[in-house]
């Protein structure tokens, strides 16, 4: 933008005439009018040199005045030529900043799982010099030089991690096959540190091209594990209910605990095969799904009968076999879609696809039925709050809803019977029981028999008694005790037959005691965490608090393994698919431990 011109000081001395060429003088009541054309003060300046001096030697002091300033604000606006090359000199290569936009690009790459290529982008490349003409980004040779070295640097900082924080740990794994068709397995690790944090974090991605069989994948569990240091602190596996993985886990002789939301998906899957009227609604619904997906034509026409309806311009959500709850979401939108969907197959010429009001009832039921079985899996699949607790309550809570509506519904009295036939071990299961409870929130409540508490409230009585006593073991009432058996000579006959009949006690009444007064506490609120209770009784239970700690680590699912194979197919993509499996291991491996750096 131009400047704007200043006013001459001339004018401060004359006036414009009703003649646009003349300009009056405005001295000492002067009033001669002196001609001046196209703002030329030539001649008004003349006028005043030759008739009015003082004043025309204000206006040449203003105007000097006014051009030195001028001049200054130029030549201050000007950069200097230093300044001109130190703002597009390139930074340092071991300068301060560069070192940390090249970490800030390798976290992106990381983090959004982009291609090391991206920085050989031309969109990418003036973007950053859009951001910072000084900033050169590393090449693609140089990033992927720099991947191995923050790999090392991350696995061991969580080598340190685990030898030092982690006392019992438990793994999740499982088996994904790429678009490639190549076979990737997956290891996650989740403990308890001592300041009660849960932590979860990946152990290994790698290429499993052997024969799924058991012994393979024991081998490579193993092989995984001694290479981290942990196999003599594993205390459970959680894995599908795949044979082939429930074999493995056998030979590796650790704890097998199936995964609470693939049994959840069983249990669905076949109570909706087993609904016979269901089953043949779904695959209608599933093929009206079909045909919109396969015909450019026929989506055309919904959207445009959505948009007469004013209805959301939604898209059909097609059913995956192996996801139940894909199955839901499509009847929940087919439900909402129901009108914009008839009247589209209708002007299609489809009218035998659509279906009946009947039917759409029937999904609708259906859905109501199945809601409490979705939360369930929502509930049971996270990996960064206490969740194998979580088994036993919602199992009891899942059968009773589906009990309550079997009056009504074929679909809930099929699913509360299968809930029976593959649950009904679970209160006998250590892991299910145990920490079922040892969490202040169910504790007791979600059992259905006395004895099945008693059993497992006495194994664990016995690890607590196991324990190898220590200062921080011994209950606070015998501490008290010793430190007072002396304090008094009057009271010291007394003090001594109190020692002597606590010395009497044996470690594992000392157990019964403490677990005891653990149960008579009051149950903490659903939506708190347990793992701050701990934290704040563990002294008051010494013993018991240990026992916490070693089984509340353990995932109620495999899905933190599972969640890994959505990444793993970002970076398995046409883009990508000549990516080397160790690279892919390193990417998801800092993608999912950056925050240890």
């Amino acid at each position: 933008m131009a400047t704007k011109r200043t006013r001459s000081s001339v004018w401060n001395h004359f006036e414009k005439a009703d003649d646009p060429e003349y300009a009056v003088c405005l001295v000492q009541g002067c009033k001669t009018k002196i001609k001046q054309s196209c703002g030329n003060t030539s001649n008004l300046l003349k006028h005043l040199k030759t008739k009015h001096g003082k004043e025309h030697q204000e206006c040449m002091d203003e105007m000097k005045a006014s051009t030195e300033k001028r001049r200054k604000t130029t030549v201050d606006l000007q950069p200097t030529l230093a300044q001109t090359l130190s703002s597009t000199t390139p930074y340092p290569k071991d300068s301060a900043r560069k070192q940390k936009l090249d970490k800030a690009v390798m976290s992106m790459i990381i983090t959004d799982l982009q291609p090391m290529s991206i920085v050989s982008d031309p969109g990418f490349q003036n973007l950053v010099e859009t951001l910072d003409k000084r900033y050169v980004l590393p090449s693609r040779p140089t990033i992927t030089r720099r991947l191995p070295e923050l790999y090392s640097e991350v696995k061991a900082k969580l080598q340190t991690e685990l030898d030092k924080s982690a006392t019992h740990i438990a793994v999740t794994t499982d088996i994904w096959t790429s678009l490639q068709t190549k076979s990737y397995c997956c290891v996650t690790a989740h403990y308890i540190t001592p300041a009660w944090e849960l932590k979860s974090v990946l152990l290994e991605t790698f290429e499993f091209n052997t024969e799924h069989t058991a012994s393979h994948i024991a081998a490579e569990l193993n092989r995984v594990t001694t290479g981290w240091n942990i196999n003599g602190k594993i205390i459970c596996a959680v894995t599908d209910n795949a044979s082939n993985m429930v074999a493995a886990i056998r030979e590796t002789g650790w704890r097998h605990l199936p995964c609470f939301a693939h049994s959840l998906s069983l249990v669905v899957q076949d109570a909706m095969k087993a609904d016979e009227d269901l089953y043949i609604i779904k695959n209608k619904c599933k093929d009206i799904v079909s045909h919109f997906h396969r015909s450019a034509k026929s989506s055309d026409r919904l959207r445009n009968v959505q948009k007469q309806l004013e209805a959301p311009e939604h898209k059909l959500v097609q059913e995956v076999c192996t996801r139940w709850n894909s199955t839901y979401l499509m009847f929940e939108r087919y439900v909402k879609q129901h009108e914009a969907i008839t009247a589209a197959l209708c002007f299609l010429g489809h009218n035998d696809l659509c279906l009946s009001t009947d039917e759409v009832t029937k999904i609708s039921h259906a859905n109501s039925v199945l809601a409490p079985f979705l939360e369930a899996t929502e509930n049971i699949s996270g990996d960064h709050y206490v969740s194998v607790s979580m088994i036993l309550p919602l199992k009891k809570l899942l059968h009773q809803q589906s009990s309550s509506q079997q009056s009504s519904s074929t679909l809930a009295k099929i699913l509360a019977d299968e809930i029976h036939r593959r649950f009904s071990s679970l209160e006998t299961s250590y892991v299910t029981s145990a920490t079922a409870l040892l969490d202040p929130r169910f504790k007791k409540i979600p059992f259905s028999s006395s004895t099945y508490i008693e059993q497992t409230t006495n194994r664990i009585v016995g690890e607590m008694a196991a324990l190898p006593t220590t200062a921080d073991s011994l209950p606070d009432d015998q501490s008290e005790s010793d430190a007072h058996v002396t304090s008094s000579s009057l009271w010291s006959s007394f003090d001594e037959k109190v020692a002597q009949s606590t010395s009497h006690r044996t470690p594992a009444t000392e157990c019964i005691i403490e677990i005891r007064r653990y149960f008579e506490e009051p149950n903490i609120e659903r939506s708190f965490n347990p793992l701050e209770w701990w934290k704040a009784n563990a002294i008051r239970f010494p013993r018991l608090s240990k026992i916490a700690a070693k089984y509340l680590c353990i995932p109620g699912s495999s899905v933190p393994s599972e969640r890994l194979f959505s990444k793993a197919g970002q970076l398995v993509s046409e883009r990508r698919n000549r990516i080397k499996p160790k690279n892919i291991d390193m990417i998801l491996f800092l993608n999912h431990n950056i925050k240890l750096v």
